[in-house]
């Protein structure tokens, strides 16, 4: 991607952002910038110069009323994919669309517009095995799942093989409720530790790192992050702050980007 194209894709992305703000703080909705998006804050008071994406996190809770008003309401140009709302969408995350733009990933030739992700996170357990266990049994519903878009691959072709004829031979709402029945039952706890289930192990961390929010600095904006967050990206990433090798710092994620073309008017 060139640098005129992810300076494009970066302003897109806080026009979605600001939007998604905007509901957050009207509606008393909790959101924390999360991943690299909240690694960027930190270090760089802004993106990450080579990333490609903005990811949020919101508690389960909140992640559940934001889908209640983001539904009930009217968008100009922003659309929202919710698994269970919008035909075709197999991720349990929710993905804020802008729909002015066309945007294809490397891993699902489908026309979208430039998006921000939305992960929920829970309680997991009092212990790490105990979240651990929370955490695969996650993982293990959510697999055949996303197998439904037949863009998700394993290395292993006997297990990529499993995982598809399994996700297809049952329901989406049988695996999406499996992992709704999982949620519902970790959000009426109060546990030691907390994690975005889609994310890595590495995302179990201290519930005392993710109960407070302030404001942060974000390019040309402010948005919130959790209050202890060099706590919480300390935890997760270890030495945040020390950039990687030169030849990791390229985006990845995008395989065609047109922030002039609305997505439901590209064809190929």
């Amino acid at each position: 991607m060139e640098d005129h194209d992810l300076k494009e894709l970066h302003q897109h992305l806080l026009l979605i952002m600001q939007e998604v703000h905007s509901i957050c703080t009207e509606n008393n909705i909790h959101y924390t910038l999360a991943g690299g998006t909240l690694i960027g804050a930190l270090r760089h008071k802004g993106f990450i110069p080579w990333d490609d994406d903005l990811d949020i996190m919101m508690p389960y809770k909140d992640y559940e009323r934001f889908k209640e008003v983001v539904f009930a309401e009217q968008h100009e140009w922003l659309e929202f994919n919710v698994i269970g709302k919008t035909p075709g969408c197999y991720r349990t995350i929710i993905k804020a669309y802008d729909s002015r733009t066309t945007l294809i990933q490397t891993n699902n030739n489908t026309p979208k517009g430039v998006f921000i992700d939305i992960f929920p996170f829970v309680s997991v357990g009092n212990t790490i095995l105990g979240a651990k266990f929370e955490y695969y049994l996650y993982r293990l519903f959510v697999a055949p799942l996303v197998r439904k878009t037949n863009v998700y691959g394993d290395k292993n072709p006997i297990k990529e093989f499993i995982l598809t004829a399994v996700g297809k031979a049952l329901p989406a709402s049988f695996w999406y409720g499996c992992i709704k029945r999982q949620y519902e039952r970790l959000s009426k706890r109060q546990t030691k530790y907390v994690s975005d289930l889609d994310g890595s192990p590495n995302g179990i961390v201290k519930r005392e790192f993710t109960e407070e929010y302030e404001l942060t600095p974000f390019e040309n904006c402010q948005f919130y992050r959790f209050t202890h967050a060099d706590e919480y990206l300390t935890s997760v990433w270890g030495d945040y702050m020390q950039l990687p090798p030169e030849e990791k710092r390229k985006p990845g994620h995008i395989a065609y980007l047109n922030v002039n073309l609305p997505y439901r008017n590209y064809s190929r």
